[in-house]
């Protein structure tokens, strides 16, 4: 009975025992966030500095002519830019340009599967993924593939496009083996993400 009066001091001290631990996990927990969080927004800058302005428009041999070394897009920035990379897929990316709205960053660029490399047969989608520049993240239907498409593959493919304002106009032209020719034109809106409005 004499060691009773034992017991508050005990609860005492193993309350605060936990209360300390639980501050310092839970000080090393933000501090884990945070480093992260730096982590990412870095890993991501260094993404967006691969991409200079995009231009306001671009016809279709200056769009082919963005398929050379020094606009590769290297393989570890790739799985940050887009879900659809794979690894050993096949495809190569290449930089074409980004445009920013308030603290959204779109970042436009080519993914080129080859037919045949060693002659240069290839098709290329133009693709846009969009960002949000303050933590890093890919917005909800951030990412928008085929916005027009270059080269050959079933059929022979040329795109270009124009941006007026905050919409970018593409145009796409495609021909078959007879020779018919077929017209697409499609609008989008840059805004909280690569926002469709027409094709006719």
């Amino acid at each position: 009975m004499d060691y009773l009066f034992l017991f508050p001091c005990l609860f005492s001290y193993t309350c605060s025992t936990i209360i300390y631990v639980m501050r310092k996990l839970g000080f090393y927990i933000v501090l884990m966030l945070f480093v992260n969080g730096l982590y990412s927004q870095s890993g991501s800058q260094a993404l967006y500095d691969l991409f200079p302005a995009l231009p306001t428009s671009m016809t279709n041999q200056e769009l082919t002519s963005i398929i050379k070394p020094e606009r590769k897009i290297e393989e570890k920035f790739c799985t940050n830019l887009t879900s659809a990379y794979t690894v050993g897929g096949g495809q190569e990316y290449f930089v074409i340009g980004k445009y920013e709205v308030g603290k959204i960053i779109h970042l436009m660029y080519g993914v080129v599967s080859y037919i045949d490399k060693t002659s240069n047969d290839y098709s290329m989608n133009i693709a846009c993924s969009s960002f949000n520049s303050k933590n890093g993240e890919m917005v909800t239907a951030g990412l928008q593939n085929y916005l027009g498409m270059v080269g050959n593959d079933a059929l022979k493919r040329e795109s270009n496009y124009l941006i007026s304002g905050e919409v970018i106009t593409f145009v796409m032209i495609s021909t078959d083996n007879s020779n018919k020719v077929e017209k697409e034109t499609t609008k989008y809106k840059f805004g909280k993400y690569l926002e469709f409005i027409s094709r006719e």
